[in-house]
């Protein structure tokens, strides 16, 4: 029996993240979340900590990573109706002048793979 785990998904959504737990819990597979309790506290630092990670212990990976990614990919041929990109950087840049200005940030941001 191993220890280690290893990471799933990366949420920019406490909500998100919560559902992709417990769809994880309802198959019997027991993930484990990181920074979530960080965001909770102050949610501007979802960015500096790099998003809400999600884990699962390696012999659970292949199984929960079927789970969570199937229909991602029907779902990123779509055109985004979102206004950032799939660079991390322009998103945080992006975040960080609309906070300035007062405007807040996007909705959401889409599930990341870590």
């Amino acid at each position: 029996m191993t220890n280690e785990i290893q990471h799933i998904a990366v949420a920019y959504s406490v909500t998100e993240a919560h559902i992709i737990v417990s769809m994880l819990a309802s198959y019997g597979i027991e993930s484990y979340v990181f920074d979530l309790h960080t965001v909770n506290v102050n949610p501007g630092l979802m960015f500096a900590v790099g998003g809400i990670r999600i884990g699962v212990a390696v012999p659970d990976f292949e199984i929960a990573h079927d789970l969570v990614w199937t229909g991602q990919e029907e779902n990123a041929k779509s055109p985004p109706n979102r206004p950032y990109s799939d660079n991390r950087w322009f998103n945080a840049a992006l975040v960080i002048i609309l906070a300035m200005l007062g405007v807040p940030p996007p909705m959401r941001l889409k599930l990341q793979r870590p």
